[in-house]
């Protein structure tokens, strides 16, 4: 390795000696220095643009056709007339459906495979390496 192992030294820490918030002796009063220097220009009051919803009746009658009734007419709808049904009967010809891949591959009921089971040698034979490399690399520092 290009480094060496040993651990840095680390700075004590430093704790404080005194609080840093010290309570003020006069109570706040609510104001300070910043409002007194700026003070803004008086705004006017915000009013609606929207006028005021009052609703004012006409003397007029109201329509009772309106103008998509009288665009769109209602027309009579003609009942269809149905087809009488055909009972089915098959065709009767004597075409060779075999097409060339019905030809060309045919089926084969294969036997199903053997379920492959190794030998013990396999399987308990030697002993198991648990190191890694990156655990020789690094080892654990126990403080």
């Amino acid at each position: 390795l290009s480094y060496p192992q040993e651990e840095a030294p680390r700075p004590e820490r430093v704790k404080p000696k005194h609080t840093s918030h010290i309570d003020p002796d006069a109570p706040f009063y609510g104001r300070t220095t910043a409002g007194d220097a700026f003070v803004g220009a008086p705004q006017p009051k915000r009013e609606s643009m929207r006028p005021k919803a009052v609703y004012k009746p006409s003397g007029a009658r109201m329509e009772t056709v309106t103008t998509a009734a009288l665009d769109y007419p209602i027309h009579e709808v003609q009942a269809r007339e149905r087809r009488a049904v055909v009972e089915y009967k098959p065709t009767k010809d004597d075409r060779d459906w075999a097409t060339t891949d019905n030809v060309a591959f045919t089926k084969h009921n294969a036997p199903p495979p053997k379920p492959f089971k190794p030998a013990a040698e396999f399987v308990s034979g030697g002993k198991f390496y648990d190191a890694t490399e990156a655990r020789d690399q690094f080892p654990e520092k126990h403080a």
